[in-house]
This record gives C-alpha cells, structure tokens and sequence, in this order.
C-alpha cells in the first residue's frame, strides 16, 4: 500500500500543494483549479494549453470512457489491449454505436489469455541493465523508494518496477493508456501503484522526490522536449537516477516510428512527402533526436553528471529476441573482441546506433 502518495504530488502548474476532497477530485488553493479523478486516476491535463503531437484530447477522452465502462468484461490486459485497438481501427470515433462496441468486444475477448512472460519481463530487464550501467559508469546506487514511470504507453515496464519499489507513480498523456496499465496491475494483483494522467512537461511532482525516473521512447512524442527534461531535473532526487532512451533520427537502422533508415539524413520535404504518401501519417507527429541534439537539450536543461551510451558493455541478454540482437550480444561476449566491440558501437558508431540511452544523476551543488 502507498502511505505517502499526497506528499509526492503537487500542482503542475504552480508546484504548490494540492488537497484531497473526499477522493471526488483535488484542488489547488493557489491556482484555484480542480483535477478530476477517473476510477482512481487523477486527471492533472489542461486541455487547452498541454499538447503532444498528434495526440487528440476528444478521442482519448471518448474511448477511455468506452474503456472504463467495459473495463469488468475482460480478465486479462490482452482483451482489453485487443478491445482498445478495435476502437482505434474506426476512423470516425463518433459514428462508434453500442452496437459497434458489442461486436467489438466479442470479437476481443477471444485475446483474453494471460499476459505471457515475454510481455512481463520488461520492467525486470530493464532494471538489470540500469544496474549494468549505473556499475560500468560508477554511479552511486539509489534508493528503491519511489520510481516514476515517466509515460508508461502500454504498461509493460510497471511490474518489474513494481517490484523493486516501495511506490511507482505512473504517468501517461493517455487516460486510454492509464486504463490499459490498470488492467495489468489488476491481473498481476500488484497494488502500490498510483495513476496520474499529467503532462511530462508538467510534472505534478514535488521536487527532489524520485528516486529513479524511467522514461522509455518518450521524448520523441513530446512538443516542447528542452521543459520535458527540467522537469526531470526539478522532480528527480539528488541521490536518484535517471534511465531515459530516446530512438536515434540518425540510425542506420529502421527508424521504429517510419521505417526509414538514415531517416534524420533525408531532407525533411522529402521524407514528410514519403511518409505521408506511403503511411498516411504527418511526420511531426513524432520527432526522434539524433546524438547532438539529444546532448545539446541534456547540457541547457539538466544539471548534473550524465552519459550518453547504446548498451552495457558486460549485457548479457535482453528481452527482445531478434537477429541483430543475438549477434551484438554474442560479439559483447567475445572473450578476444567483446572490449572492442563495445568500443564501435558505444563511442565509434554512437551517433547512427538505433537508440540512445542517458543515465544522469542530478548535481545538487549546482542547482
């Protein structure tokens, strides 16, 4: 159970302290504004001044509270992930009927199967490679009080992270995500987790309060990235830890949002014109950031000892199990070659790797 949730929250607008009316919603007395809670997520957005690129409030809105009002109907996170991509296959949201969420449903809850392992090591993983590099960098070790799951998507991470925390305070743009996240901790029966529907540009956090701060292809979804990473700054402890990724608009590889590789070396009209072509989709709704962009926001918005790497050099296995994969973590290995190795792609290759990975703590002598 969470006993001190209250004291690491605040308005996102003021920072101030917020209060509790009766678990109906909260309310901060200098700003004079109200945040409603949803089947215990608290709605911290202002829809008129928070955005985030091709993210619409109406849509999320109507299909979170097709999602909560169904939300009994499936056991597991599979059903209502199947259920909640059924709704996002209609185009127009507002010619959805009963009938339409009738069939949707009965078509989804033949995915209502458990969540498979594979799905559920991800929070585990990462934690073991936090621990490869916070040891290969020699960072201080952090306390396992509070982790801040900073844009959780789907949820995948929050059971690993679960575990190893007294508290995890979760946080998504997406009240529809929030909800697909709920369905995890329902059927995994973890209970010290709180749900927050907030901006990360606008942490309803109290300052200095986490103690590990994950955000996990994040920032590439982000309008204004330079406030997403003062925000971490501001709520991160001066004992914590930064582990944030951000996919390279450089890599050689396939860019995970458009499948272009060298996609940052394409001319922009270029690529918008291809994109919107072949994908039906509007470039700017996702902005990856090559190597030095990545590190010139990192030097203007947070203060403090960081490194920018592509994997731990001793890894060992991750998660995600493809080719390219397998045969980077075999050369890792290489008793002859695995010093080297790491050498190329952490140093040498950085700036075309598939993503980066920064591991900060934040300098208290500076702030």
């Amino acid at each position: 159970m969470i006993n001190n949730f209250e004291n690491l929250i605040c308005c996102p607008v003021c920072k101030s302290k917020i209060q509790n009316n009766r678990n109906q919603y909260y309310f901060c007395d200098m700003c004079k504004i109200e945040f409603n809670v949803y089947e215990n997520i608290i709605d911290f957005r202002n829809q008129i001044s928070d955005s985030t690129k091709g993210f619409s409030f109406k849509n999320d809105l109507y299909i979170s509270k097709i999602l909560s009002s169904n939300f009994s109907k499936f056991k597991t996170f599979n059903g209502l992930l199947a259920f909640y991509e059924k709704l996002r296959e209609f185009k127009n949201i507002d010619d959805i009927n009963s009938l339409k969420i009738d069939q949707s449903i009965k078509t989804s809850l033949a995915f209502d199967i458990p969540m498979s392992a594979q799905q559920s090591i991800h929070g585990y993983d990462i934690l073991k490679k936090i621990n490869l590099y916070k040891n290969e960098f020699n960072y201080e070790s952090f306390d396992y009080n509070v982790c801040l799951e900073n844009g959780c998507g789907h949820g995948l991470f929050i059971e690993g992270l679960s575990k190893q925390f007294q508290t995890l305070l979760v946080i998504d743009f997406s009240m529809s995500y929030l909800f697909l996240a709920k369905k995890i901790c329902e059927e995994r029966k973890i209970t010290n987790i709180r749900f927050l529907c907030a901006s990360v540009e606008n942490l309803p956090i109290k300052e200095n309060s986490i103690d590990l701060i994950h955000s996990n292809n994040v920032i590439e979804h982000v309008s204004d990235q330079a406030s997403m990473i003062k925000e971490i700054n501001r709520a991160l402890s001066f004992k914590g830890f930064l582990f944030l990724l951000s996919p390279n608009k450089n890599s050689a590889y396939f860019e995970p949002h458009y499948k272009i590789p060298f996609y940052g070396l394409v001319p922009f009209k270029i690529r918008h014109w291809l994109i919107f072509k072949f994908q039906k989709r509007d470039s700017l709704d996702v902005q990856p950031l090559s190597l030095l962009e990545l590190k010139q926001i990192l030097k203007d918005n947070f203060l403090g000892k960081l490194n920018i790497t592509f994997l731990p050099s001793k890894l060992k296995q991750t998660a995600q199990t493809g080719l390219l994969r397998k045969i980077i973590i075999y050369f890792l290995n290489n008793k002859l070659i695995g010093s080297l190795f790491s050498f190329l792609l952490n140093k040498i290759l950085l700036g075309i790797m598939p993503y980066h990975v920064v591991i900060a703590k934040k300098n208290e002598d500076k702030q």
